[in-house]
């Protein structure tokens, strides 16, 4: 496990996990594991800006840190079988026993409505966010090669980072500091804080030195960070993560 909510394989994410609460109290775990995924089409899908996705480099970079269960298993893997594996560990982990039922016309008719409310209605599926993600890049030369970094924000919560460059050492450390930064508040002192952290706990384990400074990282993140904000008008009110008013 990695962060909040991430399930990983040799350092690479395979799943998301996350727990839904709801009015009544009643309580959902779910995941989202990945049997495989084509990146590209991921990105369009997502309508993320078309410069990033014709940017071969993130593309390879989102790549560097996802795998799949075909990737790592080296065969295709039926969605039936997932479901049929997964169906038998959690039986032996509970010890309990799954009863197979089929929903009540109550159930089945709340999800047609919720069905041709939202998920076969054009406008609900493209709509617009009252408050889209503001997206960034960052830039910055070092003596390791040009460092680039990508952050997304949602309203003053940093929402998810991704460092990229042409280096190869060290790259443990640059999603340690992404994992650590998802949904924190965007706060100059709370990314440094974050960073020299990082970059503190890898020199006390590891003779080679990173092959860039923790300063140049911090500010290639908040050049990131500062050019997502100029380019995206808003009026801030805060978010379920960090509530508050004020700006940093």
């Amino acid at each position: 496990f990695r962060s909040r909510n991430d399930l990983e394989v040799g350092g690479k994410k395979i799943a998301g996990l996350g727990i839904y609460v709801s009015p009544t109290g009643c309580l959902q775990f779910h995941t989202s594991l990945l049997l495989d995924l084509d990146v590209g089409l991921m990105l369009r899908v997502l309508n993320i800006p078309r410069q990033k996705y014709d940017d071969k480099r993130m593309i390879r970079s989102v790549e560097q840190r996802i795998t799949t269960l075909r990737r790592e298993l080296g065969r295709e893997v039926p969605a039936a079988e997932m479901r049929a594996l997964l169906k038998k560990h959690y039986s032996i982990a509970f010890g309990a026993e799954f009863e197979q039922e089929s929903f009540s016309d109550e159930e089945q008719a709340r999800i047609d409505e919720l069905a041709e409310q939202r998920y076969r209605n054009e406008d609900w599926v493209f709509q617009h966010s009252p408050r889209p993600d503001m997206n960034g890049m960052g830039l910055k030369k070092t003596a390791a090669g040009l460092l680039r970094t990508y952050i997304a924000l949602k309203g003053e919560t940093i929402k998810s980072v991704l460092i990229t460059g042409d280096f190869f050492q060290g790259l443990e450390v640059f999603r340690k500091v992404e994992s650590l930064l998802k949904w924190s508040p965007l706060e100059r002192d709370a990314i440094e804080q974050v960073v020299h952290s990082a970059f503190a706990k890898w020199e006390e384990s590891h003779e080679e030195p990173l092959p860039l400074q923790a300063s140049e990282l911090c500010d290639a993140i908040w050049i990131a960070a500062r050019r997502a904000r100029a380019e995206h008008k808003f009026t801030y009110q805060g978010t379920c993560y960090y509530p508050k008013s004020e700006h940093p």
